[in-house]
């Protein structure tokens, strides 16, 4: 009976399972040397287990000791990856990029100040300085009038050329900024296609019989279309901070993957298996202010932010879960608007947010609707911010949204950094638009040359004007002069002196490194004698030509109380010695972040890469479990010839 419960040719199985399991191998081997080369491509392994025994009962029992298995199979071929260390070397590839980004600027802005040399500021200052001191020796002189004129001419010169560089440099952010928020988009729209494809190939091989019960896999693995997602995502993880997890809704489906981006409190979905959710981009004031009358080019008007949600007026992007949902204001008449929510935009809406404040968009030129708290009625107007606004009460300007009207606060852009998490883009924003200490990028730059440029015209002109010129200028030796172009600062021609403060202030105010030039009236060659020397009226004879005003511009030059900039040569060197502080700071951060993401990519690609080393060793090994195979059914083939044609001939 036992013999019976066994056949002849199990053997033969159990070989022709080794045998196959042995090419199947080989076959694995050959295609991950194949791809040595190939950019992502993690290599593969068979997983095998041992056939279990066959199990038997009642009277087919073996009555021989010694349960024997039925071979070896197969059940899928796996990638070697570690969800550890591509985690990890994610996080670091998104703050190197940070880093990188801001580098890069800032090594281009250290470029654009590379001082002390012969054609910066540090040496216009101080040839401005020493023409101001030759003219207090010789103020009737011509030549020393010249020199001054052109000392100051290339002074004005080298602040316009500084500015006009570091505005250049702000337009190509915003265009590197508006193209990083397309390839996020498009590589979130191709990490969507492969979810689709990755769980319907993988789907196809699923079967409650098919279930590796020790790795939880389900059926096939698409392992090439999972190394192009991985190459995907290693590019996304370089321009925003992203967390990426894999989850079953049942057990017998295979796994979908979601994309969240953001630090923090603001993560949001970026694609949920095949749910794929874009940026925006809106535009909004920039932080640099142009001037009508800036004498070397405006900057940008519009800068680009990056939000959550669809800006179309008249709607939300109902696809985007992120977005929160849209409760129409009653009575709100249906009015298009440019002024848009941080997350979605719909002109006379009530729209709840994520933070629980409540934004309010009135209509055009109609009368005020009771029933939106704080809608005037005025065209048009964003109410925003908390709960406050349902009483009426003036915007934050703090509140984390946007309108088209002003630049983005602080508040609002630090809510943009969390929700981008690091990255190259958030990189790239702070150089942009960062305009404190705490953040520098080319708006805090500027807004210190500017500074700088204002107490200048500020302090000259104030001395200037209370000075006489020489009597060889058109109109003889008068004051009330302008040395450099004020914007109007002392044209104010009433008599409340509140008012003329508030216009003095904004014409101040409008003094930039790119409007700081000589007044009209000191350009020409012959407009040298109508700098003022004198603090009285001269005469042709030079009678009273005391050289007083000419000395307190000189002593102006050198003191240390020169408005918020305390003086002026010293205040530059702060600057230069910011940048390249910010710029040291940057190499060392970006130095730093590299070697982590350089380790961490080293720990994965120790398990992810292809040996070929090593697969020459499994290569070797797989070749001699096949022939040991073969040689298994040789050996069965020679038994089974010897009990067929040699047992049982005696006697015939």
């Amino acid at each position: 009976m036992g013999s019976a419960s066994r056949s002849s040719f199990f053997g033969f199985e159990i070989a022709k399972t080794g045998l196959f399991i042995s090419q199947h191998n080989l076959n694995v081997t050959g295609h991950n040397i194949s791809n040595v080369n190939t950019a992502g491509y993690t290599r593969q392994r068979l997983v095998t287990s041992a056939i279990e025994p066959y199990s038997t009962i009642g009277r087919l029992a073996t009555y021989e000791k010694g349960i024997l298995g039925g071979g070896t199979t197969s059940h899928y071929i796996e990638q070697l990856r570690s969800d550890y260390l591509d985690r990890e070397f994610r996080l670091q590839n998104s703050n190197v990029n940070t880093w990188a980004a801001r580098l890069e600027s800032l090594e281009f802005i250290e470029q654009i100040f590379d001082e002390p040399n012969e054609v910066g500021v540090l040496k216009h200052l101080q040839d401005f300085h020493n023409a101001i001191s030759d003219l207090a020796t010789d103020s009737a002189g011509q030549s020393q009038r010249t020199a001054l004129q052109s000392a100051a001419k290339k002074l004005t010169e080298t602040f316009n050329q500084y500015y006009r560089q570091l505005v250049d440099q702000q337009v190509g952010l915003n265009e590197q900024v508006e193209a990083k928020v397309d390839q996020v988009n498009r590589l979130t729209a191709a990490i969507g296609e492969l979810n689709k494809l990755i769980y319907n190939f993988e789907m196809a091989g699923t079967s409650s019989s098919n279930m590796h019960a020790a790795s939880g896999t389900i059926g096939e693995q698409a392992n090439d279309l999972r190394d192009s997602r991985n190459v995907l995502l290693d590019q996304l993880s370089s321009l925003v901070q992203i967390e990426v997890k894999e989850y079953r809704e049942s057990d017998n489906e295979p796994p979908r993957l979601s994309v969240t981006m953001g630090s923090g409190a603001s993560k949001g979905y970026l694609v949920d298996h095949t749910t794929v959710n874009k940026l925006y981009t809106q535009e909004v004031d920039n932080r640099i202010q142009g001037d009508a009358d800036n004498k070397v080019g405006a900057p940008l008007e519009k800068v680009t932010v990056i939000m959550w949600g669809d800006p179309t007026p008249n709607g939300a992007d109902a696809a985007n879960p992120n977005d929160p949902p849209i409760d129409p204001a009653p009575g709100a008449p249906a009015v298009e608007l440019p002024v848009y929510n941080y997350r979605d935009r719909g002109p006379n809406t009530h729209i709840p947010t994520a933070n629980t404040a409540n934004v309010y968009i009135s209509d055009a030129g109609e009368a005020p609707d009771p029933s939106i708290p704080g809608d005037t009625g005025e065209a048009p107007t964003l109410v925003y911010g908390n709960m406050a606004a349902y009483n009426g009460e003036p915007p934050d300007p703090e509140a984390p949204y946007y309108d088209n009207y002003r630049p983005p606060t602080n508040v609002q852009m630090e809510a943009m950094y969390e929700m981008l998490g690091e990255g190259e883009i958030k990189g790239l924003l702070t150089m942009r638009d960062g305009d404190h200490s705490e953040n520098v990028g080319i708006p805090y730059l500027v807004h210190q040359l500017d500074r700088l440029a204002r107490a200048i015209v500020k302090e000259f002109n104030e001395i200037h004007n209370a000075g006489y010129c020489d009597p060889k200028a058109p109109g003889g030796s008068v004051n009330n002069i302008d040395f450099f172009y004020d914007l109007g600062m002392g044209d104010y021609t009433g008599t409340d002196p509140e008012e003329q403060a508030a216009y003095e202030a904004n014409a101040l105010a409008r003094i930039t490194s790119g409007t700081f030039t000589l007044d009209d009236g000191m350009t020409d060659p012959n407009d040298v004698w109508r700098i003022a020397c004198s603090d009285v009226p001269v005469d042709a004879n030079q009678e009273g030509n005391n050289h007083n005003t000419i000395d307190r511009l000189l002593a102006r030059f050198d003191a240390e109380d020169v408005g918020d900039v305390s003086n002026f040569s010293k205040f530059y060197n702060s600057f230069l010695l910011t940048v390249g502080f910010e710029t040291d700071f940057a190499r060392t951060q970006e130095t730093n972040m590299e070697t982590l993401a350089v380790s961490a990519d080293t720990q994965r690609m120790s398990i992810s890469a292809v040996s070929i080393d090593e697969e020459m060793v499994n290569m070797v090994k797989y070749q001699h479990a096949f022939a040991a195979s073969s040689r298994v059914i040789t050996a069965m083939d020679e038994a089974l010839n010897t009990i067929i044609n040699g047992m049982g001939v005696v006697g015939r």
